[in-house]
């Protein structure tokens, strides 16, 4: 078969789909699925789901077989077509059992700077048409749905100071999760429990045979929220509220992965609680804090029947509420100061006596900041830990976190799939690797909170973090192994706060058999990239 590019206007080799094929898109789930037939021959069927500055992807297969259809993604530049990429349609994607009659037929393309003329695209500021063709014996046949244009062009935040505070949670159906719209699944790119060397998990939950959790799809309730009254699908802070294990775990989740339960306002009773206040505290009404809490007080059921460990964080996320890339590194002139305050307003007693917990004993928590840039095809995500998790640390309360892992996340709805290869540092480690670049990044201390009148001075941080200098230090130091970054721009896709703990009591980092309800209270404010 001779494989050419496509020519302009759309038109491909071989021609285009025949007339007599009969085409309906009909809605299942949250996807748009094409339904083609023809009584006379078997047929290629596609659809391209979704173009943004992460991702295009969609699912492509023949009626008639079982194989892999090659798909190949060209950008329609000013400087003409372009192609970027090609791979075979074989991801897994749980909702093609009925269409394709097998699920193994979804495509994502997520290295848009695969070759120069990819790396060209970032310093495009017009819309780029994005197309995607298939394989068919008489050549090269657009996707259904395609094409579908992307801006590269950096946005900044769009909330920056944080002076709106509009927030709603990740997946864009309201109703995803619930027997309306089951959660889709899809493919899990990191093998575990070790990948390349590298410690590997799941959110969700393990398998040892899948990787990822393929459990149950349909929850009680989707856990669906936002801080206005309507469902926003553009400019908002994306939210996360997630609960491990987050699939087959009744007692302590009755939502769909990342929306685990309810979010509520922070002391109303539920476990994970946010809301946008001004900020009263240090006399400055005219600016917001974002206030996230979780308290498990009430989470009798999974604290004795189960374990749970909740998360909570939300972000300025390229491709859900922030309206395209924040920003580039390797890019001269680009904003990659990130500033921003932050508050230990609140945290759970350390006295494990009280509990029946040996002395010594001490809780799990921590709260952090998590940058998202993107190269290889591969999210990268950096874990900044502000207040530290000090299970394990011992003669100092500055955390000494600093691990490299995998992390697969087969959400495919989701802002978080399908997972990130990842550092984690506490700011106190990330400070003392990176000297020589000139980065500071204190942590808090646990113990000085707002609630407290005798700490209150010391319980808030200004920080000023130069993503580019922060970045190029991991690279000076290898921590990314063998990927480092490149010296192309490469797009900061997010900026996320969050916060994680659990209900037990640990002695010298292993759990001591004790559990009590725990508590984080935490609040940012004045976030913004110069």
């Amino acid at each position: 078969m001779n494989i050419r590019e496509p020519l302009g206007g759309g038109h491909v080799p071989g021609g285009s789909v025949p007339r007599s094929v009969a085409c309906r898109i009909a809605a299942a789930g949250a996807a748009a699925i094409l339904l083609c037939c023809s009584s006379a021959r078997a047929v290629i069927i596609s659809y391209h789901d979704l173009s943004d500055p992460v991702k295009t992807a969609g699912w492509v297969c023949a009626t008639d077989s079982a194989a892999p259809v090659r798909v190949y993604l060209y950008a329609e530049t000013p400087a003409g077509w372009k192609l970027l990429d090609s791979q075979w349609a074989d991801k897994r994607r749980e909702d093609l059992q009925s269409v394709c009659g097998g699920i193994n037929h979804a495509f994502r393309f997520a290295d848009y700077a695969a070759t120069s003329d990819g790396v060209a695209l970032y310093g495009t500021r017009e819309p780029v048409p994005m197309h995607v063709y298939f394989e068919s014996p008489t050549g090269l046949l657009p996707v259904t749905g395609s094409p579908r244009s992307v801006s590269f062009a950096p946005v900044g935040l769009w909330d920056a100071d944080l002076k709106v505070g509009r927030w709603r949670t990740d997946y864009d159906n309201p109703d995803e999760g619930t027997a309306a719209a089951p959660v889709l699944l899809g493919e899990c790119p990191f093998t575990t429990p070790v990948s390349d060397g590298y410690y590997a998990f799941s959110g969700g939950g393990p398998d040892p045979l899948t990787r990822c959790r393929y459990g149950n799809a349909i929850s009680p309730r989707s856990n669906a929220a936002s801080s206005d009254g309507a469902w926003p699908t553009s400019s908002f802070w994306a939210v996360i509220a997630n609960v491990e294990a987050a699939i087959d775990n009744p007692l302590c989740v009755n939502g769909p992965p990342g929306q685990s339960l309810p979010i509520g306002l922070p002391g109303a009773g539920e476990v994970f609680g946010l809301v946008a206040l001004p900020d009263g505290e240090t006399g400055h009404p005219g600016r917001l804090k974002m206030h996230m809490v979780l308290n498990s007080q009430n989470w009798t059921g999974c604290r004795s029947g189960s374990y749970g460990g909740p998360y909570l964080a939300f972000a300025a996320q390229a491709d859900r509420g922030n309206n395209g890339v924040l920003t580039y590194l390797n890019s001269p002139g680009a904003a990659t100061t990130l500033r921003f305050g932050m508050t230990l307003m609140d945290i759970a007693n350390g006295r494990p006596e009280l509990y029946g917990a040996p002395p010594g004993a001490k809780r799990y928590s921590q709260s952090h900041l998590l940058i998202e840039i993107m190269w290889g095809g591969v999210k990268r995500w950096l874990f900044v830990e502000l207040v530290p998790d000090v299970r394990t640390v011992t003669g100092t309360a500055e955390g000494a976190v600093d691990v490299h892992v995998r992390f697969n996340w087969h959400m495919v709805n989701s802002m978080l799939h399908p997972g990130a290869d990842y550092l984690f540092k506490s700011g106190t480690v990330l400070s003392a690797q990176c000297q020589e670049e000139g980065v500071t990044i204190p942590v808090f201390d646990r113990a000085a909170t707002y609630v407290n009148p005798e700490t209150r001075t010391r319980s808030r941080r200004d920080y000023v973090i130069d993503l580019q200098r922060v970045f190029g230090c991991l690279n000076r130091i290898g921590a990314w192994g063998a990927a480092p970054m490149p010296a192309h721009p490469v797009p900061v896709t997010s900026i996320m706060f969050g916060m994680e703990q659990d209900d037990r009591f640990y002695l010298n980092g292993e759990f001591t058999g004790v559990a009590a309800p725990n508590a984080l209270w935490i609040a940012v404010d004045s976030v913004r990239l110069k």
